[in-house]
């Protein structure tokens, strides 16, 4: 029963496959589930940074402007040969690197909440950006064949983000289950002051957390330069909503100390699943704004309440 009750989101997927086996004849063809975890790729790696610093107790509202940043980065070192292809992806990564820096020294060592700072580093890292392109798109279509394969191209006939998901959520999991710093990230997550009096450094693993969530948001805007090589300045705000819906879904407590990565896995295939349909069944772009937003406002919730429920219990 317990092990039904931690991993009822699966359940949840189960329900959407049987579902569309009725509603469309195309929703079971190997090419649509491939497209699936190809569309659903990109934001399962950034959801990895933002649930790992969800676990931690804190929020990182700030992933859209750094996805961004890196996205407009990488496109504008115009990969064009190999080597500008490795800067493409070597330089944005240590601006989300940076960016996560950042975060968590506002959080972590000035004790700012989380929210707040990430919200003041969302509009400052967009105002950055947007100063130093003046507003513009950045493109670059003609990138190199390396470039291009990174978003586009496939392995043994699967796109080769798919590899790249299904890794990091490997590592991700090995990492949260098996080394110090996932038990001391519950830890803090779980109960701050506790954890600082056992002798965890708190300070430490805030830093460490943003660091991985800034890691993930870069390689999440690599990953889209290289899918449309043509980059708006502000758009991968609105981001942070759809990574934060799916990290719930997923199980994630909103008040940190708890989180089972593979879980919210199946929180960003949902979100997927459900964009799927919506295409296949020829809903609007509207109706898909409107159910990710009723589901986002339904798993905050649901959230709130079985934290009310546990409280009570107690």
């Amino acid at each position: 029963m317990k092990f039904l009750s931690n991993n009822s989101i699966w359940i949840i997927v189960f329900i959407i496959f049987i579902l569309m086996f009725f509603a469309s004849e195309n929703f079971y063809t190997l090419n649509n589930q491939l497209n699936v975890l190809r569309q659903v790729s990109i934001l399962g790696i950034i959801c990895i940074g933002i649930a790992i610093v969800l676990i931690g107790g804190n929020f990182d509202l700030s992933i859209g402007a750094i996805i961004t940043a890196c996205a407009v980065t990488s496109l504008a070192m115009q990969p064009t040969s190999p080597g500008l292809t490795l800067l493409s992806i070597i330089i944005p990564i240590t601006v989300g690197i940076l960016c996560g820096l950042i975060n968590g020294i506002l959080v972590g060592y000035l004790n700012l909440n989380s929210i707040v700072a990430t919200i003041g580093t969302q509009f400052t890292f967009t105002g950055f950006l947007l100063y130093s392109v003046s507003g513009q798109h950045v493109y670059a279509f003609d990138t190199h064949a390396i470039y291009f394969f990174i978003s586009n191209g496939r392995l043994f006939g699967i796109p080769f983000p798919v590899y790249l998901l299904f890794s990091f959520y490997i590592l991700a999991f090995i990492i949260l289950k098996f080394s110090l710093f996932g038990r001391y990230l519950e830890a803090v997550g779980g109960n701050i002051r506790s954890a600082y009096l056992s002798g965890i450094n708190t300070k430490k693993i805030i830093v460490y957390s943003y660091l991985i969530s800034g890691l993930m948001s870069s390689l999440g805007g690599i990953l889209i330069a290289s899918r449309v090589r043509n980059m708006d300045p502000t758009a991968g705000i609105g981001y942070e909503f759809l990574a934060l819906t799916a990290v719930i879904l997923g199980g994630t407590k909103l008040t940190g100390g708890y989180g089972r990565i593979f879980n919210v896995f199946a929180g960003v295939l949902i979100i997927g699943l459900i964009s799927n349909s919506i295409t296949l069944l020829n809903l609007s772009y509207y109706a898909k704004l409107l159910i990710q937003g009723f589901i986002f406002l339904l798993v905050v919730g649901y959230d709130s309440y079985l934290n009310n429920f546990s409280k009570a219990n107690v």
